[in-house]
Formats: C-alpha cells, sequence, structure tokens
C-alpha cells in the first residue's frame, strides 16, 4: 500500500539478475501468499547454486532483492558501478581504477617472484630427513661437547639415514679430525664439499669454517667463526653454541685468552649447556690450571648428572683422569680413569675403553710400574684388534713401546718392534696423534740407547705435530 518508487524496480532488476546468473527464479512459489512470504526471506546465495560464482556477486543481488526498500541499492547507476569495479570484473578494475590496476598488478608480480624465488630456495637448500636431523643435532651436541667418539657414531648414523646430507658429512669430518684421523677426516670433507651449493648461507660459512681448520688454517677459521657468531639469532642456544666453535677454533689457533673468553660466554648465555664447561675444563687442563679445570669439571658434572647423559660423564670422567695425570697425581687420576673405563662398558663404548687404557698404561708406567703399563698397554691393543680397529691400536703400541723401554736394556728390542708396528698403522690410517706419540717414544728409546743423532728426526716430527695442532703442553 505504500507509493511506487524506484526501489520497486531495483527488486525486480536483482530477480532479473538472480535468474540470470543461477537459472531459476529467487521466490519459485504456487500461489500469491506463498510468494508474498517467500521475498520476506533472502533467498539461498547465487554462488551456493552456481558454483564458481564471484561472492561480490551474491552481495550486489542480494542488496536488490532486501525486503525493505530503503535497504536496497539507492539506483541503477550504484548496481551497475558496484558491478563494474568488484573483483569480478578486471577489465573494468583496470578502465576505472588504473592506479589501483597497476598496483595490483605490481603486488601480484612481486608475490609472483617472491614465491618462486622461495621455491627455488627450498629447492636448492639441503632438506634432509626428520631421522637424520634429529641424530645430527645429537651428534654436535657431542662434538662440542668432547665426546668425539659419540659424534662420530651419531654423525655417522645421520648419514646413513641421508647420504646427501653434506653438513653431517662435514661435522663427521671434524669429529674424526678431533680424534686425530686425517685420512677418514679429509674422505667426509671431501664429500661435504662436493654438496655446498645446496646450503644455506649461514651453513655454508660453517662448511668453510670446518675446511679451513681441517687445512690448518687457523686463523681464517676463526675469522669465519665470528661471521657465524654475529650472523646467529638471537637464541641465547644458538649464540651459546656458536661461542663454543669459536672458543675452540681460538683454541687451535693458539689463542688460549680468546678461547677462554668464548667459553664463558657460552655459559652466560646458556648455563643449562655443558659445552662450554667441558671445552674451558679441556683448555685448563692444557694450560696446567687444575683448580681452574676442576671447577669447569664440576659444572659439567651436575648438569650430566641431572641429565642422566652416561655417555658425558663417561668422558669427563676420562678428562679429568687425564687432566690429572698431566698435573701428577696418579692417585686421583686412577681414580676417574678406572670409573670412565666402567661407564665406557656400560654404554658399550670400545673406542672410549680403548683410550682409557693406554692412558691407564701412562699413569702406570709414570708411577714406575712398568709391568703394569705393558699389560694396560696390551689391553688397549687387544680391544682395538676385536673389534677390527687397527688405527685405535697404534695409541697402545706407542705407550707398549714405551712401557718397555722404560723396562730396561734387554726390553728395547721389544719396544722398537712396537713402535715400527705402531707408525706401520698409522701410514695407512693417518692418526696424526699415534704418530706424534710414537715419534716421542722412539725418540726416547735412541736417546737410551745412546743413538743421539737419530733422535733428531723423530722428535722433529713429533713437535711438527704438536706445533700444527695447538698443543699448548
Amino acid at each position: 500500500g505504500d507509493l511506487l518508487s524506484p526501489a520497486a524496480d531495483i527488486f525486480a532488476l536483482g530477480v532479473v539478475m538472480y535468474e540470470l546468473a543461477t537459472g531459476r527464479h529467487p521466490f519459485p512459489s504456487s500461489s500469491i501468499l506463498q510468494a508474498a512470504i517467500q521475498r520476506g526471506q533472502r533467498p539461498p546465495a547465487p554462488s551456493s547454486i552456481q558454483k564458481g560464482l564471484p561472492h561480490r556477486c551474491d552481495e550486489i543481488i542480494g542488496r536488490c532483492l532486501e525486503f525493505d526498500p530503503k535497504k536496497r541499492c539507492g539506483s541503477v547507476k550504484d548496481v551497475a558501478e558496484a558491478l563494474r569495479a568488484g573483483p569480478a570484473n578486471v577489465i573494468n578494475i583496470r578502465s576505472d581504477h588504473p592506479w589501483a590496476f597497476r598496483v595490483v598488478c605490481g603486488v601480484i608480480l612481486a608475490t609472483a617472484v617472491w614465491g618462486m624465488f622461495q621455491l627455488w630456495q627450498w629447492w636448492r637448500y639441503d632438506k634432509p630427513s626428520a631421522t637424520a636431523s634429529r641424530w645430527y643435532d645429537e651428534g654436535i651436541t657431542a662434538l662440542r661437547e668432547g665426546s668425539y667418539v659419540k659424534a662420530t657414531r651419531l654423525l655417522t648414523a645421520a648419514i646413513g639415514s641421508d647420504s646427501h646430507f653434506a653438513m653431517a658429512h662435514a661435522r663427521l669430518a671434524e669429529a674424526w679430525a678431533n680424534l686425530d684421523f686425517d685420512g677418514k677426516s679429509s674422505q667426509e670433507m671431501l664429500v661435504a664439499l662436493g654438496g655446498e651449493r645446496h646450503l644455506r648461507p649461514v651453513d655454508s660459512l660453517y662448511l668453510n669454517a670446518i675446511n679451513a681448520t681441517l687445512t690448518r688454517d687457523y686463523a681464517g677459521a676463526v675469522l669465519l667463526y665470528r661471521k657465524i657468531v654475529d650472523r646467529l639469532p638471537d637464541d641465547p642456544r644458538q649464540r651459546a653454541a656458536g661461542y663454543v666453535d669459536l672458543g675452540m677454533a681460538y683454541e687451535r689457533a693458539g689463542d688460549p685468552t680468546h678461547a677462554h673468553e668464548s667459553f664463558v660466554k657460552s655459559e652466560t648465555l646458556d648455563g643449562d649447556n655443558p659445552a662450554g664447561y667441558m671445552q674451558e675444563a679441556i683448555l685448563d687442563t692444557r694450560l696446567n690450571k687444575v683448580n681452574e679445570a676442576n671447577q669447569a669439571f664440576s659444572k659439567a658434572e651436575k648438569i650430566f648428572a641431572r641429565e642422566m647423559n652416561q655417555e658425558g660423564q663417561a668422558e669427563l670422567d676420562y678428562e679429568r683422569g687425564y687432566e690429572a695425570n698431566v698435573s701428577g697425581s696418579s692417585q686421583q687420576a686412577n681414580v676417574f680413569l678406572n670409573r670412565s673405563l666402567e661407564e665406557a662398558k656400560q654404554i658399550e663404548s670400545v673406542q672410549l675403553e680403548i683410550q682409557v687404557f693406554t692412558q691407564l698404561s701412562s699413569v702406570a708406567c709414570a708411577s714406575g710400574h712398568a709391568q703394569d703399563a705393558v699389560n694396560l698397554a696390551q689391553s688397549a691393543i687387544n680391544r682395538a684388534r676385536d673389534h677390527q680397529l687397527d688405527a685405535w691400536a697404534a695409541m697402545g703400541l706407542a705407550r707398549l713401546a714405551n712401557a718397555r723401554y722404560v723396562e730396561g736394556p734387554e726390553h728395547f728390542g721389544e719396544a722398537e718392534d712396537a713402535i715400527g708396528e705402531a707408525l706401520n698403522l698409522v701410514k695407512d690410517s693417518r692418526q696424526g696423534r699415534a704418530e706424534a706419540l710414537a715419534n716421542v717414544t722412539l725418540a726416547g728409546l735412541r736417546d737410551q740407547q745412546h743413538r743421539w743423532v737419530e733422535v733428531i728426526a723423530p722428535a722433529r716430527n713429533a713437535l711438527k705435530y704438536y706445533e700444527q695442532n695447538g698443543y699448548f703442553e
């Protein structure tokens, strides 16, 4: 009963547009009453009937079909502008709003380029499996804690899960280098370098830093690790790990002061990480700072105990035994080393057992118990050979030779045989530290035999190794 207005035409237009969009009448009815009732309700959205229809059309047609005339579009011109300006008609956006069209095109292009770049980056970089990543993370944790034998096992597992994991090969090379297995280290590094182009920028820096270390460019390694620390995120744990790596680089470069500072920074950032304390203790041991080393060892030990880290505890006890031996405390050295030996048996670490036996042999020899030193060295040799670890037997043979010539002139021949066998083994495995120890022992034997001219060559070879590898002692 109201006055007729343009709103009635807008409603009729809405009905026609609805039919155009869907092929159906918005208010199908068989009677006038039913039609009147249906017009009081909003019909189903056109896009729910015609799939793919832009939702913008639902809004425009719905406004035309509003029951209350005041809520409908004000004029046909408003309807036309709404249809032209909507995202359903890109051509009209270009003609009506050219500036907006250019902006939208620019955004779409930039988004596409960024997406393609991200896709390229994702394809280009290493994407190790979840299992390989877990082994890798545990491996570098062991590496930073000084548990090099454990690190080799974990990193080997990572490579077994993903043979193309370049950083796992690089870190395994670093672990073997710390155990003085130069041959194995070189093999792993060659594989790692072959995958460098698939590494993220920060991993590429790590790879180059490790390579600089292995090639004895210690100054270059320090510069690279400093760059890495500068680029690490603000996460305290990541930065703490970075400072451990930097400290180890400084130590190899013959800069114990900055090495110590880096380890302390690591401890400040992440006091629950034993790596900084372990490396600080090992450094203090090499510098003959007994009290400082024991304090750092104690802090690391509390963390290992809290974490129930048996392998970390076994390695710590070995390092404490080594420190006590270096400082001349044979009784304390025996306590720690025998504890480490029992722990090594429990965790089934044959390599650690061999290391402990060779160190116990050194303690016995220094204490004047030559026969005990012989037996302990033989135990190391037997364990190594039982497990086809000939390269590890070289250290035991060097200790055996040392114990034999300490026994007296009647055992010089046995000492010489053991040294010769040790040097033959390290020739194939390129186990640098064992070779240096064998050369030191050979120099000592030649001195005892009064063959002084023959002392010079093996002593010089050993000294060269110790100088190149930053052994302060």
